[in-house]
């Protein structure tokens, strides 16, 4: 029976990656070619999910740098910063 929790443990976190996999490139094609209002929050609850299953801090910031980069590079930018 231990066995089977695992199994569906790691269902679970695959099914879990694979969504914020799919809302992160739905929000990048979002932020680029519609822009949306609610684009950015699409990619960052992406973001937010791949990002749980990092261990190390320094990759979470390297992907906090890389999604306000993206935002901000946005044509017309959604958030404007001066």
């Amino acid at each position: 029976m231990a066995k089977q929790g695992s199994v569906w443990r790691k269902v679970i976190y695959s099914a879990i990656l694979i969504m914020s996999s799919c809302a992160t490139i739905f929000g990048l094609y979002q932020i680029f070619y519609n822009n949306h209002r609610y684009s950015v929050f699409i990619f960052a609850l992406g973001l937010i999910g791949i990002m749980s299953f990092m261990k190390k801090t320094i990759f979470k910031l390297l992907v906090v740098i890389l999604g306000l980069i993206i935002i901000l590079l946005s044509k017309p930018p959604i958030i404007h910063p001066f």
